[in-house]
């Protein structure tokens, strides 16, 4: 890997090497469908750009839970509200925080197995259309060398700055508010205990957000923070991680750092539009209240593959077929996704007293009865119309 079989033509194209474009050339490539991916990096899961956090429900179905591809499994949640104090429980499922780098290189590997062909440093430059204006493929910079590579179906994975919608002209724009301004860094030579993620919330930390400390080790961790993009005009996310990182962490050693935007919006309306459909970030299904998208990523690309092979089992394409892809999406986790986009609506308006007054809650229910679930519970408490989709949206948990 990666091969360097570059055919003229393919059943299915999928653009974008992460979680959502491998899973999807794995599933259409188990269905028989001659599948290639086009990864314009050089290398599969580099640069890792995210926290690496996902729970064991969404990973289980995926891979192996034992690997080199886990970094470390989380036994304990802490919240830590704008005044210090700490409301810790257990999630029902155990969490992870992977190995990005190698996770996704093992997700590459199960595609090549079934078939699929993957080439990375391929930069897609353009939609290929035809005569009646049809997408018909996709205009390739490989080596140094202009290429035009036909598909039947094209699937856009290439994250939350995808091209491919914009080609294709699906409407991919996010509301500044809605797009999360996000950095995080590596951090390394620090004291923390590596059963335990940490989020912090407030108005002076993670305003319109929050802020995790995700565990590898007992000296190292990721930390960053996301904050609605409205916010970030005021004060750069940057800013505020650096704050935190001098006053928590004053003698870390700083290994990476990675910054970029996360769609935390209302599903798109449309992710098909012909034979070109959108998975993952790029179709904005990261969950928009806790701006994870792994496992989301994991699911559309499942979806995306499968849909895709069967719309053309026949040798032609059945759009019909193919447009019952957003509609196993919502059925899958749409519901969710509506759910979490009203109650992040809601929390993100909460004052810091109210968190500080929440965490007290939480902090008077005996540790064996404590849960995410309870935790939202009661912050909508006051709004009572956003239980049912508190509900909808932890029963997953």
């Amino acid at each position: 890997m990666p091969t360097t079989d570059l055919k003229k033509s393919h059943d299915i194209i999928i653009i974008g090497g992460g979680p959502a474009g491998l899973t999807a050339a794995r599933h259409a490539s188990i269905a028989g469908a001659d599948t290639v991916l086009f990864e314009r990096d050089p290398v599969i899961g580099k640069p890792v750009r995210c926290g690496e956090g996902i729970s064991e429900r969404g990973l289980k179905s995926y891979i192996s839970l034992n690997g080199p591809w886990i970094a470390n499994r989380i036994k304990k949640v802490d919240m830590i509200a704008p005044d210090g104090s700490r409301a810790s429980f257990e999630s029902r499922y155990i969490g992870f925080i992977l190995n990005r780098e190698v996770f996704e290189q093992e997700l590459a590997k199960k595609a090549e197995k079934l078939g699929a062909k993957i080439i990375s440093k391929a930069d897609v430059t353009g939609l290929y259309f035809d005569k009646k204006g049809k997408p018909s493929g996709v205009k390739l910079n490989y080596c140094g060398q202009e290429f035009i590579v036909k598909g039947s179906i094209i699937i856009g994975a290439d994250g939350v700055e995808s091209r491919v919608g914009r080609w294709a002209g699906i409407n991919t724009t996010t509301k500044l508010k809605n797009m999360e301004s996000a950095v995080q860094v590596v951090a390394e030579d620090i004291d923390v205990d590596p059963d335990i993620c940490q989020f912090y919330f407030g108005n002076k930390i993670a305003p319109g957000g929050y802020l995790w400390i995700f565990p590898k080790s007992r000296s190292r961790a990721n930390i960053g923070i996301g904050i609605s993009g409205d916010r970030s005009i005021e004060m750069p996310a940057e800013d505020y991680l650096d704050k935190f990182m001098k006053e928590y962490f004053p003698d870390a050693r700083i290994t990476n750092r990675v910054a970029g935007g996360v769609p935390c919006n209302p599903r798109l309306k449309n992710i098909v539009k012909g034979n070109v459909i959108l998975a993952g970030d790029a179709g904005h299904q990261v969950n928009p209240l806790t701006g994870a998208g792994i496992a989301n990523a994991l699911q559309a690309g499942k979806i995306a593959g499968e849909t895709a092979a069967k719309a053309i089992e026949s040798g032609e394409i059945n759009y019909d077929i193919l447009k019952k892809y957003p509609e196993r999406w919502f059925r899958s986790r749409g519901r969710t996704h509506r759910s979490a986009t009203n109650i992040k609506n809601y929390i993100h308006k909460i004052s810091d007293k109210k968190l500080n007054d929440l965490a007290g809650l939480i902090r008077k229910l005996p540790e064996n009865e404590r849960s995410l679930l309870k935790l939202f519970l009661f912050v909508v408490k006051n709004k009572p119309e956003l239980i049912i989709d508190a509900v909808k949206i932890f029963r997953k948990f």
